[in-house]
């Protein structure tokens, strides 16, 4: 089943490689919802951002088929 948001404004596009999370617009305590098939690249995604620009994210298991990331540092 998909929830369905309103005023939810539509996200640049992205040219480069996979998938783009939201990573950079992300304040201390903010999270969202990824699919659990993207976890590795989500991992690596999120351990290389946080390297580069000095952010700390980390990931959970929210149900079987989704994982949330929050910004924690």
């Amino acid at each position: 089943m998909f929830e369905i948001e309103k005023n939810v404004p539509v996200q640049p596009k992205y040219f480069g490689r996979g998938i783009s999370y939201p990573l950079q617009n992300m304040e201390i305590g903010d999270s969202f919802l990824a699919p659990i098939t993207k976890l590795k690249s989500l991992y690596a995604w999120c351990s290389n951002y946080g390297k580069k620009h000095g952010k700390k994210f980390t990931v959970r298991t929210v149900s079987p088929d989704e994982v949330r990331v929050w910004r924690i540092k």
